[in-house]
């Protein structure tokens, strides 16, 4: 949810729509702040959990509604697997009662290896990504010893 409404508050943002990106801050944080206060001391951490999820659910509303406004499609069908599947690891990984290191590690390469797969992300993104996040020497590196790897992964 978080993901979504914040691309779109970046791109209202961009256009120079400040009205809208007002509008879907504080559809989040007015009802996060106002929950805040009424649940936490009732209910703890739950109640400050709630707060904030009915604050996402408030921000995806009009994230959602900003977008159709802006003649912004969003392809909720791709963006239901790009949450789905994630998801479904961790709650497999939860369910089997994982370390949170071991379950870390296998969302991220469940996720990695069904979006490979799915064609959602490509060999291209997936360099993208790592050059933003490795120094080349390291990234040159593992490539060659992880190019089959990579090769197996995305193999047509």
């Amino acid at each position: 949810m978080a993901a979504l409404a914040g691309g779109v508050r970046v791109l209202a943002y961009a256009e120079g729509m400040y009205n809208k990106v007002l509008g879907m801050g504080l559809s989040a944080s007015v009802p996060r702040v106002t929950l805040y206060f009424a649940l936490t001391p009732i209910l703890g951490g739950l109640g400050a959990a709630s707060a904030y999820l009915v604050g996402s659910i408030g921000s995806l509303t009009a994230a959602l509604a900003a977008a159709k406004s802006m003649k912004f499609k969003i392809g909720l069908r791709r963006f239901s697997v790009l949450v789905a599947l994630p998801a479904s690891v961790g709650g497999l990984v939860y369910w089997l009662g994982l370390n949170w290191a071991v379950g870390a590690a296998l969302i991220l390469a469940g996720s990695l290896l069904g979006y490979a797969k799915l064609g959602l992300l490509s060999k291209r993104d997936l360099g993208d990504l790592l050059k933003a996040l490795l120094p080349t020497e390291l990234l040159d590196e593992a490539y060659r010893k992880y190019k089959w790897m990579v090769e197996l992964l995305f193999r047509e």
